[in-house]
């Protein structure tokens, strides 16, 4: 084993390490407020009534430190999987990394939509960085390649304001001078399926035919 791949497989282990780590201090977290504050009330009833003692005590007793420490979680493998995808996803591993960091976003509450419907998408394409372009070179003709190449980052730029438009509109359900329900989530799935996620795999092809062109005279 080189140094490089030696260097790649210390940071798989950290990203596991800290994963387990940070599932470890959720469930210790809740352990301990459970031994401290009792367990969750198992009735409404009896929520209430500690509710009417403690508005606190009631919180950290039911759903509600859950749901933080949860979402605690769910934030640092957020921000975890953007440092890796801007620094590392180039690496030996990162690909393999960048699963895993999603497969832990899906465990702990971060969507399931996106886990399923992009997450496949971006792996596939970061197992592909610094490999040989020969299938895309084969799949996509010469003719339109330099025109292709030229517009991933307007179709990235585009599907992600499309995207966050649909969900503005999934969150709100307003869509300036339309008020009929079926209209409304017809806009909304359009955004962010045909505007989000039709424009990616677009951006995706294109950035493929970018790296064609580059290596092209090579």
């Amino acid at each position: 084993m080189d140094l490089e791949t030696s260097g790649e497989m210390r940071s798989l282990y950290r990203i596991g390490g800290t994963a387990a780590l940070l599932q470890l201090v959720v469930i210790l977290g809740y352990a301990l407020v459970a031994a401290v504050f009792g367990p969750k009330p198992e009735t409404a009833d009896a929520y209430f009534a500690v509710y009417l003692e403690s508005p606190l005590v009631a919180a950290l007793r039911g759903d509600f430190l859950l749901l933080i420490l949860i979402g605690i979680a769910a934030v640092s493998l957020s921000l975890a999987l953007i440092v890796w995808s801007v620094g590392f996803a180039h690496r030996q591993h990162g690909a393999s990394v960048m699963g895993l960091l999603f497969l832990g976003l899906l465990l702990f509450g971060g969507g399931i939509a996106a886990q399923v419907v992009f997450a496949p998408f971006v792996w596939a394409t970061a197992r592909h960085i610094n490999r040989p372009m020969d299938w895309w070179r084969k799949a996509l003709p010469e003719g339109i390649r330099p025109t292709l190449a030229q517009l991933w980052p307007f179709t990235l730029a585009l599907g992600s304001l499309s995207f966050l438009i649909g969900l503005f509109i999934a969150i709100t359900g307003y869509v300036p001078g339309v008020t009929d329900d079926e209209s409304i989530l017809a806009v909304c799935w359009a955004l962010v399926f045909c505007g989000g996620l039709g424009l990616y795999l677009l951006s995706f092809v294109a950035g493929f035919a970018h790296d064609v062109e580059q290596t092209v005279g090579r």
